[in-house]
């Protein structure tokens, strides 16, 4: 863009005045009486703001920030999630569980099917407290779905829960209230006093979490339920035989009974 100056010495008024020739002006300046160059003759303060524009417009262009230096955008990555622990494994296609060892330092169950090996799983077997016993046993007993009358949560009369980890031996029902038993599905017994194999939460895979029963996990449960028959032999070896294993729940169950007692 270009802006022309009009000379020195010429007016506002000498650029409206009409273009007219004279005696005293025998030749009128060219410049006066084009019209093109009369619109050219601006006031001072026109010139001025678009002196005033022009500045702005040159700070403007020298601010904006060149491609180079235009800000980046940092994409974070999601979260590793971690991988979900295998707990079990079954490669019985069909065959009969023939026997059942539990290794109880391990946390885990082996099966077979005569000599061969058809599955393992991760189990939760008894807190020191109250341990899994230890030897050989058969499955006496087979219910689909039942509910430990020993161990579980207990309500008041109003239905609100008092005792969340309840052992009816220790724990006193209060007056109008209730007891419900932990749920223990698909259940296959193997002592008198309720120790067996059922589904349930194993929420620290390799250690201990149960009441002294062996839980199995929830989706195999089921499975191992169907290929197991009444009979068949069940080994238990480690756990209770470790020192570390101090039969504090023993202690408070006599504890309790010498209490009830006269």
């Amino acid at each position: 863009m270009t802006i022309k100056i009009a000379p020195r010495g010429y007016t506002l008024e000498a650029a409206s005045a009409p273009c007219r020739s004279s005696q005293n002006t025998p030749h009128p300046r060219p410049s006066a009486c084009n019209p093109f160059r009369r619109h050219l003759l601006l006031h001072p303060a026109v010139y001025a703001l678009l002196a005033v524009s022009s500045l702005s417009l040159l700070s403007s262009c020298q601010h904006q920030p060149s491609p180079s230096q235009a800000p980046q955008v940092v994409s974070t990555p999601p979260p590793k999630l971690k991988p979900k622990p295998i707990l079990y494994q079954w490669q019985g296609n069909g065959r009969k569980v023939s026997r059942i060892e539990i290794d109880i330092d391990k946390q885990k169950a082996f099966f077979y099917a005569g000599p061969d090996k058809i599955g393992w799983a991760t189990v939760s077997a008894g807190v020191r407290s109250t341990p899994t016993p230890v030897g050989r046993f058969k499955i006496i007993e087979k219910v689909a779905k039942k509910r430990s009358n020993r161990y579980g949560k207990i309500y008041d009369r109003n239905g609100k829960l008092v005792v969340r980890n309840a052992a009816t031996t220790i724990d006193p029902i209060p007056k109008g209230g209730r007891f419900e038993g932990a749920p223990m599905p698909y259940f296959m017994r193997l002592t008198h006093t309720g120790v067996g194999l059922h589904g349930g939460p194993i929420p620290r895979p390799g250690r201990p979490a149960s009441h002294g029963c062996i839980r199995l996990p929830s989706e195999f449960a089921p499975i191992l339920y169907q290929h197991t028959a009444m009979g068949t032999p069940v080994t238990i070896m480690g756990g209770p035989s470790d020192t570390r294993y101090s039969g504090t729940w023993v202690r408070k169950l006599k504890t309790a009974q010498r209490a009830k007692d006269p």
